[in-house]
């Protein structure tokens, strides 16, 4: 738990940084980068499917860099989260993902599918809704956050395994 907290405020005090300091202009201060793997709109949004709910954030420049890793499950309230056993953190997806019409998977620009049960290796943090100036989180339903609770697992820079550091050592030779 003392880990990802640690984990969450670097994270946060990371994308605060790179927020503020990635390329604003004077009279829009979240100035979006394009991305050409999506045609939605740049801010955040929540996306209903066959009983399951997904958040995705609203475009941002840069990225925080924590490590974060899990299993994707489905809450018994149909939210997709990160599970850090016994808690299960609502995923804020990136921009422009989508969840399919079954609602066991979320299509990931420039990563690809990802389905309940997947194990997940990402860049990213953890965050609350509405901190900044301008929100990347979408208001919660009730789905992501039955008991009150506001922070969710901001995955943005998915990996095909473990990072180098996550990985056993091999033995040593004998």
């Amino acid at each position: 738990m003392e880990t990802r907290a640690l984990a969450a405020a670097g994270g946060i005090v990371t994308f605060a940084l790179t927020a503020g300091c990635a390329g604003s202009t004077p009279d829009n201060p979240a100035t979006p980068v394009s991305s050409p793997s999506t045609t939605s709109t740049a801010g955040p949004s929540v996306q209903h499917e066959n009983g399951s709910v997904i958040l995705v954030s609203a475009e941002v420049n840069g990225v925080m860099d924590a490590s974060l890793s899990g299993v994707i499950v489905r809450t018994e309230h149909g939210c997709l989260a990160l599970t850090d056993d016994p808690t299960d953190i609502p995923v804020l997806w990136p921009h422009g993902s989508t969840l399919s019409a079954d609602g066991v998977s979320v299509d990931v620009p420039n990563f690809g599918t990802v389905t309940v049960g997947d194990e997940v290796w990402a860049g990213g943090g953890y965050i609350n809704p509405g901190s900044g100036d301008e929100p990347i989180v979408p208001t919660l339903p009730e789905e992501c956050a039955p008991s009150g609770d506001t922070s969710v697992a901001a995955l943005q820079a998915f990996s095909d395994g473990p990072p180098p550091w996550d990985v056993p050592s091999p033995e040593p030779p004998s």
